[in-house]
């Protein structure tokens, strides 16, 4: 019995690295199995296209100065053997390994540069990563099937990079981010068909990039945004087809270096989310949204690019009062509500195209202000707009028409002295007639 025990010892020691048999640091690591015997390694460790079921050789593994690629790996189904890992210097890419169920085997690491999470079939939850506070780069969630909510974020404060939520389709909330304050980059969400709101967002400060929604079917409103201040770069989304309102937004003053592009949301009735904005660095089109009713920007000064205005179907209110110039072209097509441009009563300056393509607009005296057009005019409207309706720079490009003459009974009086005065004239014509005549008798 004792001999046993003692073989069964020295097996035991043959296959554990003790600490004395460890070496401290290791380079590159191609890892296809077996037991790690470093406790860092400075360049990279790749776990690629193998047959493990699990890490467990890695548990000796401290620090990574460099990268880890776990990919493509159909048999793993978690990262236990990473357990005393606490931070990564370079990135760390987690994509297709097709069983694995979860991240516990993270739940020591504090801090990564770019993390990568993608395309993880039966990946259910983020618990794993608790005690994450900060990412250096990038924070990407693509095409994770499985993964109902973010709780396991619930530390992470700042990404240094882009938040990517991509094509989750079982995730309903981002309630585990409610600890996130800033995003250096931009904020990406896309195809989250059972996303129906943002209010995980809610402490979310700055975002120092563009801010990108888009396919989001159950998505109804922007309510978890309405605490960031500032968004660096484009403010763009389309395609959500339950969101009915942005107000959200309404702490958005400035679209600094990138465009508003707002389209294809069928449940969107208004833009008052965005009433505070005073100027745009780019473009600005507004395409598409059958239901938006109202676009009101009365604080709306100065547009640094387009303004597009294109195929909303009851939009009747469109007020932009302050908005003095565009420095590009102006188009407003196919809306078949809006009848008038008064809401453009202060535009001096369209510094490219005029293009207006909207058969309900009688009246263009809203553009009265309108000093200069560096560019073509091409206006197609009410073929009955009354030219008095058309202001002066317009005229050559309009066809208009005088007013109709008043109907009968309006100024009758008017017509009795015309009569009047003719009948006078025919009487003092035949009497003058008459007497010339029998003058000439009279001489015969």
């Amino acid at each position: 019995m004792k001999a046993m025990l003692v073989l069964l010892l020295i097996t035991i020691l043959t296959l554990t690295p003790t600490f004395s048999s460890l070496k401290e640091n290791c380079d590159n690591v191609d890892y296809k199995g077996g037991v790690l015997t470093c406790t860092q390694i400075n360049n990279y460790l790749n776990i690629s296209n193998t047959d493990l079921t699990n890490l467990d050789g890695l548990k000796s593994l401290i620090t990574m100065n460099g990268a880890i690629y776990i990919v493509n790996n159909t048999n793993l189904t978690n990262l236990d053997g990473l357990t005393n890992m606490m931070s990564i210097a370079g990135d760390l890419y987690i994509q297709k390994n097709d069983a694995l169920t979860n991240l516990d085997g993270l739940r020591n690491l504090t801090t990564t540069r770019s993390f990568i999470v993608q395309n993880n079939k039966v990946l259910s939850n983020l618990d794993g990563l608790r005690s994450i506070n900060s990412v250096g780069g990038n924070l990407d969630f693509t095409t994770n099937d499985a993964i109902t909510t973010f709780d396991g974020l619930i530390r992470l404060s700042y990404i240094n990079g882009y938040l990517k939520i991509w094509e989750n389709k079982a995730l309903t909330n981002l309630n585990g981010l409610k600890t996130l304050n800033t995003i250096n980059e931009s904020l990406y969400i896309w195809y989250c068909e059972s996303l129906k709101n943002l209010d995980g967002l809610i402490n979310l400060k700055a975002i120092n990039g563009r801010l990108d929604m888009w396919f989001n079917k159950a998505l109804e409103n922007f309510d978890g945004l309405k605490n960031v201040e500032s968004i660096t770069s484009s403010i763009e989304f389309g395609a959500n087809d339950a969101l009915k309102n942005i107000d959200g937004l309404n702490k958005i003053q400035l679209v600094q270096n990138g465009s508003l592009f707002i389209r294809s949301n069928p449940s969107l009735t208004n833009l008052d989310g965005l009433t505070n904005i005073k100027s745009v660095a780019k473009g600005f089109s507004l395409d598409s949204n059958p239901l938006l009713s109202s676009a009101i920007f009365k604080n709306l000064t100065i547009l640094h690019g387009h303004l597009s205005i294109i195929k909303n179907k009851v939009l009747s209110d469109l007020n932009m009062k302050n908005l003095i110039s565009i420095n590009g072209y102006l188009s407003i097509q196919e809306n078949d509500a809006l009848t008038t441009l008064d809401g453009f009563s202060s535009l001096k300056l369209i510094n490219g195209n005029l293009i207006i393509s909207n058969e309900a607009i009688n009246n263009l005296n809203g553009l009265k202000n309108l000093e200069t057009i560096n560019g073509t005019i091409d206006i197609k409207i009410s073929k009955s707009i009354l030219c008095e309706a058309v202001p002066k720079l317009l005229k050559p490009n309009v066809v208009c028409s005088n007013p109709n003459p008043p109907p009968p009974g309006d100024n009758a009086w008017v017509i009795v002295l015309i009569i009047i005065i003719i009948v006078a004239a025919l009487v003092i014509g035949a009497i003058v007639y008459f007497r010339s005549r029998n003058r000439s008798h009279v001489s015969i």
